[in-house]
């Protein structure tokens, strides 16, 4: 790992077959920090840069494999790790692309979609922190993660400085007050508690408001909303 890191003056694009004659099964830090700092690099990340490696996510496999990179621009391509395939890693994405200010574009809904089972320390720490990437966080993003296997740290501001946003679907919210700032909160919409649901078209919406009808003579009915925080668990990430 490190093969460039703090290689300043490596300009230009990466080669798409850079990789082209490492094969087998993934192994711990294999990428790590690979392309760290390397500012001057240019051009968009190619999407075959890892196909030829497969199999589990390891430690630290991809750890600040792009970080620093300013120069590269565009979008993360949809099938970049489209070969890395089980259960999660102990720091497996942390750091991945952050300081990366030339990316753009929204978050590939299915860029995890191959990784599945229980959360891993550290496995999303950073990994999109201070770039440009912008758009609704994918609903599918981390589908595959055992959602009962959370504890702090696992994905802490995976999200910190970019203009990422989330709308919750109804009765469901976002336990965060600081949503779009800092991700350091839950990164998913949480279930309203029984009997309330969450105000209509809001976006980070930190609660939710339990509906209370009153009948006014036979046929009126005057309708309030009571705000109410939800009781249902709420999974933080500090």
């Amino acid at each position: 790992y490190g093969t460039f890191q703090g290689c300043l003056k490596l300009s230009g694009s990466i080669p798409k077959n850079l990789f082209a004659d490492l094969s087998g099964e993934f192994r711990d830090h294999l990428f790590r920090d690979v392309f760290m700092d390397c500012d001057s690099l240019t051009g968009e990340i190619p999407q075959n840069l890892f196909a030829d490696v497969q199999g589990a996510p390891k430690i630290s496999v991809f750890e600040g494999v792009f970080h620093g990179c300013s120069g590269l621009t565009g979008e993360i391509p949809a099938d970049l790790f489209k070969n890395v395939k089980g259960v999660p890693a102990q720091k497996m994405f942390e750091d991945t692309f952050s300081e990366c200010t030339g990316l753009t574009g929204e978050i590939p809904g299915g860029l995890f979609a191959n990784i599945r089972g229980v959360a891993a320390a550290n496995m999303f720490t950073k990994t999109f922190a201070n770039t440009n990437l912008s758009g609704e966080v994918p609903q599918e993003l981390f589908a595959g993660i055992d959602p009962d296997s959370y504890s702090v740290g696992m994905m802490q501001n995976v999200f910190a400085g970019t203009n990422m946003t989330r709308e919750c679907p109804a009765n469901q919210y976002f336990p965060g007050s600081d949503f779009e700032e800092d991700w350091s909160g839950a990164v998913f919409c949480q279930d309203c508690a029984k009997g309330t649901t969450s105000p209509k078209g809001s976006k980070g919406a930190d609660k939710c408001v339990a509906a209370i009808n009153l009948h006014v003579g036979e046929d009126a009915v005057m309708n309030l909303e009571e705000s109410r925080p939800a009781q249902s668990p709420v999974m933080v990430f500090d």
